[in-house]
């Protein structure tokens, strides 16, 4: 916004008004031609910020861009028109926005004078000069104080301080594209196996898998493992028939097989012949682990049951070792992800005994998972902290920087407490 007034009435019909003289959006405070002279230290400050627009025949009109504090500075040394608006639009636009408590606008209001011949006068004042000094030296110490304090808590949160160890239990990685392109895979060789029929030695294979599983289902142990040495001489007779493919093939059709029969089981409630020779006590252990509920709901997913199907079923055939049939390593982190979730067991203590069995296991083919974390936090849960403090300090020999490093030195001191004979 700025204020023009012109000397002679042929160039402008009205003496004052609101808007651009030159038409466009600046805010300007135009100062007029006879003003006294400023500070001549300020010279080279007004000489930037006045430019010279034609107004009136015999004058030019200077005009001041609102630029904070330099609008300020120039003002309070140079004399402005001698009109009310000025004073109005110093005190409203330029020190309102410079200044900001009451005190400081009193001091402004009392910078802007008004001389009875001249009108409304800005003078100097020692108040508002320091007064925006001092608000200057104080801009960013909010910024600043945020730093300094998120830095203190940083460094409070990274302090170790006793912890009593519990969950979460670290899981394995896992590689869910991996999976989906395995389950992928495998549907597509269940559906070749029905298309063309298996070789006899591999469909042997099948069979004794079912006599297995019902077996087991019906408690006949003896019989079970009678069964179980058949298949290990059936599948090595298959693989050097007919090489590794039918005998993958055959897993998926038997894997595919399961999964259907499990979703009939959860529509009925009752235990199929086709789910008992293919999963064996499936629905009992699943029931234990917390897998079935009681309204025959099973709680894990199909990726799930696909993973711990195949594995069983590999272990089955004694194909945990074999190249091709042996499971990779993202099918060993999917597994036991699931029985670190959901262990077998009727209490916490059976549970957690079942997990440090898997995170043995585990550990043999993952070296990427932090095992001794892990087994540092079940053995505290079982009333072992001796034996926790070994583990919590052999997971921070060997990663001293990792993911659990803060929760393991925690751990650890939470754990000798419990222990204080040792160091």
């Amino acid at each position: 916004m700025r204020l023009a007034r012109a000397q002679e009435a042929e160039l402008y019909a009205e003496t004052t008004r609101f808007g651009p003289a030159h038409d466009g959006r600046q805010r300007d405070l135009p100062l007029r031609s006879r003003q006294t002279d400023p500070d001549p230290e300020l010279l080279p400050e007004i000489h930037r910020l006045v430019g010279g627009d034609e107004h009136a025949a015999d004058a030019d009109v200077a005009s001041l861009a609102v630029e904070d504090f330099a609008v300020g500075a120039l003002a309070a040394h140079t004399r402005i028109d001698g009109d009310p608006w000025v004073n109005a639009l110093l005190e409203h636009e330029i020190f309102r926005t410079l200044l900001g408590d009451s005190k400081q606008r009193r001091a402004c209001r009392r910078a802007v004078a008004f001389d009875p011949q001249s009108g409304p006068v800005v003078r100097s004042s020692p108040t508002v000069s320091r007064s925006v000094s001092l608000s200057r030296h104080f801009q960013g110490l909010g910024v600043a104080l945020v730093s300094v304090g998120l830095a203190v808590v940083s460094v409070w949160v990274a302090l170790p301080r006793p912890v009593t160890p519990g969950d979460p239990l670290p899981l394995p990685a896992m590689d869910r594209r991996r999976q989906a392109l395995e389950r992928a895979a495998d549907h597509e060789r269940a559906r070749a196996a029905r298309e063309q029929p298996l070789p006899y030695a591999v469909r042997l294979v099948g069979e004794l898998v079912r006599r297995h599983g019902a077996a087991i289902a019906t408690g006949d142990s003896a019989t079970a493992a009678l069964v179980r040495d058949d298949l290990a001489d059936a599948r090595r007779k298959a693989l050097a028939a007919h090489g590794p493919e039918p005998l993958a093939r055959l897993r998926a059709v038997q894997t595919e097989l399961f999964l259907a029969a499990l979703e009939t089981y959860e529509r009925t409630g009752e235990r199929s012949v086709e789910l008992d020779e293919l999963a064996g006590n499936f629905v009992a252990t699943g029931r234990r682990a917390g897998w079935i509920d009681e309204s025959h709901r099973v709680l894990l997913t199909r990726d799930d049951l696909f993973v711990l199907y195949r594995l069983r079923w590999t272990d089955l055939v004694g194909a945990l070792d074999h190249p091709v049939l042996g499971p990779t390593l993202a099918d060993v982190r999917a597994y036991y992800a699931v029985l670190l979730r959901h262990p077998e067991g009727a209490s916490p203590r059976a549970r957690d005994a079942h997990r440090l069995a898997s995170i043995a296991a585990l550990s043999r083919r993952d070296p990427d998972f932090p095992a001794d974390f892990a087994r540092g936090v079940l053995l505290y849960r079982l009333g072992e902290p001796a034996r926790a403090v070994e583990a919590f300090r052999r997971h921070l020999a060997t990663r001293p920087d990792g993911p659990w490093s803060l929760r393991a030195r925690n751990y650890l001191l939470a754990s000798l407490a419990e222990a204080p004979s040792m160091d």
